[in-house]
């Protein structure tokens, strides 16, 4: 069957090269992104910036909890302690396991403790089968060029 038209709106799909890759760089400081400068994660005092100025507002964020939410919190960490996946294993991507995760499932589900821990092992069984970290151009072409998917806006490079 042919495929649908494309609505004039949508940019073409560029040409992919082989092995080309979609892997997002570790940082999105739009601040320095929107100045024009390479992203803080770009060079490596940068790197180490970011992380520190991270690590600050993950501690500014858990200071604030109150105590049924700390409580919640401390029980993520625990039941989560030996958990990992192929990203951290392996060193590649950006996922942790941290504070920040946990927090971000939490709020999800309105800390509710099995709420958020059955998301959260449903997130890591994701992240086992399908490495985001790994996926390439070539991989989110085949979805794009099949017309069930559409890009939508453009990355701080201006790329679709």
């Amino acid at each position: 069957a042919p495929r649908p038209a494309r609505p004039a709106d949508l940019p073409e799909i560029p040409s992919l090269e082989a092995g080309a890759s979609l892997v997002m760089p570790a940082s999105t400081d739009t601040a320095d992104s929107a100045a024009g400068g390479p992203l803080a994660a770009d060079a490596p005092e940068g790197a180490e910036h970011a992380e520190a100025a991270r690590a600050a507002n993950v501690a500014e964020c858990v200071a604030e909890l109150s105590a049924d939410e700390l409580a919640a919190l401390e029980s993520m960490r625990a039941q989560f302690a030996s958990a990992s996946c192929l990203e951290i294993d392996q060193g590649i991507g950006t996922f942790r396991l941290d504070d920040s995760t946990f927090l971000r499932f939490l709020r999800a589900r309105d800390f509710d403790v099995p709420k958020a821990t059955a998301m959260l092992q449903n997130h890591l069984t994701w992240r086992n089968k399908y490495v985001p970290a790994q996926v390439t151009a070539r991989d989110a072409a085949t979805g794009i060029k099949s017309g069930f998917a559409r890009i939508c806006g453009a990355s701080f490079q201006q790329e679709p």
